[in-house]
């Protein structure tokens, strides 16, 4: 005789089958391939933002690679570093299946975190471009001097530290 109090559950084919493995597997390859782009990053190398450059391509993963280390850091700066171990944070849960419930306004929480972070990084630089990007990507720079929405139009130059 069965017991009441054991639950029976049907079979979950994202849990119970190999996709666990198979999505961890592929975060981490995603998130490998990110690290190693934004790391080999040169602005010399030919991409959306440099498409006169001529010779070869230094960055490890290719032309793709120099593309998507351009892009990545073109709009986010060096907050695109933290998006690798996420990545890796993303597959070690999926592969331990210890995933947390995250909830809406975490999610919300966990992304101004980040948009903010690029808003940090535009603060430190001031008003500087360096050679190849601002620290804060152009969303840091439009979220502190951004002529609408920038903080330092509703703060003045004191109050955004411009």
């Amino acid at each position: 005789m069965a017991n009441n109090s054991e639950e029976i559950r049907p079979p979950d084919p994202w849990n119970d089958g190999p996709w666990n493995e198979i999505a961890s597997l592929v975060l981490f390859v995603v998130g490998l391939v990110v690290l190693l782009a934004l790391v080999s990053y040169s602005a010399t190398d030919g991409s959306w933002n440099n498409p006169q450059a001529e010779g070869t391509v230094r960055n490890l993963v290719g032309p793709f690679g120099a593309n998507l280390a351009d892009l990545l850091y073109q709009l986010f700066g060096l907050t695109a570093l933290v998006l690798p171990p996420l990545l890796f944070v993303l597959g070690w849960w999926q592969w331990n299946e210890k995933r947390s419930e995250l909830s809406r306004p975490r999610i919300i929480g966990l992304l101004m975190m980040f948009i903010a972070l690029t808003g940090i990084l535009t603060i430190i630089s001031g008003n500087q471009r360096p050679r190849a990007f601002y620290l804060g990507g152009a969303i840091g720079k439009l979220l502190i001097h951004g002529e609408l929405t920038g903080l330092a139009v509703f703060l003045g130059p004191m109050g955004a530290v411009s």
